[in-house]
């Protein structure tokens, strides 16, 4: 239970970027894109930040019963959930990479490898 609870405030720690050491790479869309250098790690991390207004999140997530911001964090929770146990059951999911975008800020198509 030490272990996961001193992973988990890593983990934390690393997606607020409290120490300051991310860096801003750039915009794509929406995202500001940030990266960071890792001891002992082979690629840096990378993350991408978007910043969603309540009336934005009202429109898109909103229903009768639920606050749109709780609503938004389910979607993205199991969104990221997701992905991670498609990494784990097919190997192959770890080495993605994105060769091109294309499209608007709102739709668009992506090419992986």
């Amino acid at each position: 239970l030490a272990i996961g609870r001193a992973a988990l405030e890593r983990a934390v720690e690393l997606s607020e970027g409290l120490d300051g050491q991310w860096t801003h790479e750039k915009d794509v869309h929406h995202m500001r894109i940030f990266s960071r250098l890792m001891d002992g790690m082979r690629f840096p991390l990378v993350k991408g930040v978007v910043d969603v207004s309540g009336s934005e999140l009202a429109k898109s997530f909103a229903n009768d019963k639920q606050d749109a911001t709780a609503c938004a964090v389910r979607e993205i929770f199991c969104f990221s959930i997701s992905c991670f146990a498609n990494q784990l059951m097919d190997k192959m999911k770890g080495d993605d990479t994105l060769l091109e975008t294309w499209g608007d800020a709102d739709v668009g198509a992506c090419l992986l490898h």
